[in-house]
């Protein structure tokens, strides 16, 4: 069966016309995808008639890790379990939360995985999740994205074209609009348009962690997720990955949702320009820097970086300006002046006034109403994290 299409506006309760058959542990079930408040949301009841499930020993672990996921964990949950590939294994990692996430998580005990520790970010999260799973191969989906009923599927077709390769499907973005969550086509084009991966993924062409499947091998041989990290942490691992040679197969099938936050400011503002986050994905950067010279291939991709650098500079100039100017530094350094605004207007500016005094002017022109309600929103975020930051 194709994923639902939620593309369209998403109507809370009205039922979808086809239905799924799926395993899961206990007995097999055929699903119902319907809309519910969330976005969308999977209904299961049994089905005798249908044969019996999934092998003792499951081969691909779904990690789905949550810090205060209430209001999203079950339709994650019921994504994973309706997978058409029977032999899948679910593990829930509560991430020390303190709504009522692990109530949710306790209330499919017969057919999940559950692990609960204290607070320790998500980097760490999912690495206890795959200590605890048995899966030969490993997806990654947050407790706020879903997955189509075909996507394990489909991603394990694609595995198993050749060793050391990852596979990964579309993806869309479900962002909030009027009370409903919508479907809207992801940022960037699918497959990736870059002839090189590892270019193209700082140049901007990245890809939700949801939408790949990794061997477990190759995650052990990677080392995982870097704990340290706060932020670009799939980024960092897609980096170890591909300079070792990893391959990415595209799926012709499956596909994955990818929830964008956007109704609260003050706390996307402390999400976005949080210090702790943006020296976080200089890490990560420093860390690619350190790689590239061991595997002498700084010279070819030093260019990619510094507009990596510069491109985080940019978002960073909305509110922390100190950081912005480091990491505008050092990207100016690896590749020169670089216009990495997204209008061609903003990029005409930052060639004639430079980015930090490109951005205070469009700071000032969207709080005089002057741009687009996008900049207006985004000059808003940095405006309350400077107002809230100690």
């Amino acid at each position: 069966m194709s994923h639902p299409q939620i593309a369209r506006r998403l109507h809370p309760g009205r039922p979808l016309h086809r239905q799924h058959v799926a395993r899961r542990p206990g007995r097999p079930v055929k699903v119902n995808w319907i809309l519910s408040r969330s976005g969308c949301m999977l209904i299961a009841s049994s089905d005798p008639t249908l044969e019996d499930p999934m092998p003792i020993d499951p081969l691909v672990s779904i990690i789905i890790p949550c810090y205060n996921g209430e209001a999203y964990l079950r339709d994650a949950i019921d994504s994973a379990l309706t997978q058409s590939y029977p032999h899948v294994e679910i593990v829930v990692v509560d991430d020390g939360s303190t709504d009522q996430s692990g109530s949710i998580i306790h209330s499919y005990a017969d057919r999940l995985i559950g692990i609960r520790h204290s607070n320790q970010g998500l980097p760490r999260s999912r690495n206890a999740g795959v200590a605890r799973s048995r899966g030969e191969y490993l997806l990654f989906l947050d407790c706020d994205d879903l997955i189509a009923p075909d996507t394990v599927a489909a991603l394990l077709a694609a595995v198993k074209e050749g060793p050391d390769t990852v596979a990964c499907c579309k993806w869309r973005t479900l962002v909030q609009k009027n009370g409903a969550w919508i479907a809207e086509a992801s940022e960037v084009p699918f497959p990736l348009p870059h002839p090189d991966p590892l270019a193209g993924w700082l140049l901007g062409q990245w890809i939700p962690c949801c939408s790949f499947l990794w061997p477990r091998k190759l995650f052990n041989r990677l080392g995982g997720f870097d704990g340290e990290l706060t932020t670009n942490e799939d980024g960092d691992l897609m980096y170890r990955a591909l300079l070792r040679g990893t391959r990415l197969a595209v799926a012709r099938g499956g596909e994955s949702y990818y929830r964008r936050h956007g109704t609260n400011a003050l706390s996307m503002s402390r999400d976005i320009f949080s210090e702790h986050r943006v020296r976080s994905s200089m890490r990560a950067f420093e860390k690619l820097e350190t790689e590239l010279h061991q595997h002498d291939l700084w010279d070819s991709y030093k260019i990619p970086l510094g507009i990596a650098y510069q491109m985080l500079a940019h978002r960073a100039f909305s509110a922390r300006t100190d950081l912005a100017r480091e990491a505008l530094e050092r990207g100016v350094r690896l590749a020169g002046k670089r216009a990495v605004s997204p209008t061609r207007l903003g990029r005409v500016l930052v060639r004639l006034i430079g980015m930090e005094r490109k951005e205070r002017t469009a700071r000032a022109l969207a709080q005089l109403g002057l741009m687009s309600s996008g900049r207006r929103q985004y000059t808003k975020l940095g405006r309350l994290h400077r107002a809230n930051s100690p």
